[in-house]
């Protein structure tokens, strides 16, 4: 064999270790549970969670356009609604839902790291704490796709905005709150994001954050 096949032999394992991880953080099962707690008003007449799920994946990681995606799954019968439809189903999705989705995929993930497994080290000084870093932001550089704002339009335009604790050990997510709107103030959503953190992750713990959460008022949630 030359160079590259065996460069490819070589990656087979670490591929297949990571398409097994992926297919276990989106378990079925797992994805219809956390729908179902999280859904609201919202229900499943044709397109399932667990379905959408998996067309969002297959945009991402293989075709990169999500219209292509819902046409040949129609087109193959995996998708029984229309486009439109499948479209309509991504865009009434509650922000619960999507939140926790990121958490409770981590969580899995999680669960599958070797005890010493540490992507990012404290200092000796520090060894003993958890860290958390904690972040939040927009989404930015929106496509004027929208007929209404490619004429005249010279601004971006900003989507969401979440706040996020990772693991800084691990790297992953350990909670996220959420909203629609992207100029929302992300402070208010502090008390709640560390109420969660803090019931899967026993302290001591060491709060990573930048200076606008340096005021008196999140300095004392952190401190709790």
């Amino acid at each position: 064999m030359d160079g590259f096949c065996r460069e490819v032999l070589n990656k087979i394992p670490l591929a297949d270790a990571t398409l097994q991880v992926l297919s276990f953080a989106l378990e079925d099962s797992f994805l219809e549970e956390i729908y179902q707690k999280n859904r609201g008003r919202s229900y499943t007449k044709v397109i399932s969670f667990p379905l959408m799920v998996n067309l969002i994946g297959d945009a991402l990681l293989q075709d990169k356009s999500g219209r292509r995606v819902f046409e040949k799954a129609h087109q193959q019968k995996s998708l029984e609604a229309s486009v439109k439809a499948a479209y309509g189903k991504l865009g009434r999705l509650p922000v619960a839902v999507s939140t926790a989705l990121l958490e409770g995929t981590s969580e899995r993930v999680r669960a599958l790291f070797p005890e010493e497994c540490q992507e990012t080290s404290l200092p000796a000084s520090l060894a003993g704490f958890t860290g958390i870093v904690v972040d939040g932001k927009a989404t930015k550089k929106i496509p004027h796709r929208l007929k209404p704002l490619r004429a005249e339009s010279v601004g971006g335009l900003v989507g969401g905005r979440g706040l996020v604790a990772c693991h800084l050990q691990s790297g992953l997510v350990l909670g996220m709150e959420a909203d629609e709107d992207g100029d929302a103030n992300e402070t208010p959503w502090l008390p709640k994001l560390t109420e969660k953190v803090r019931a899967g992750n026993p302290g001591p713990r060491l709060w990573i954050a930048d200076r606008q959460f340096g005021y008196p008022s999140t300095l004392e949630v952190f401190s709790r």
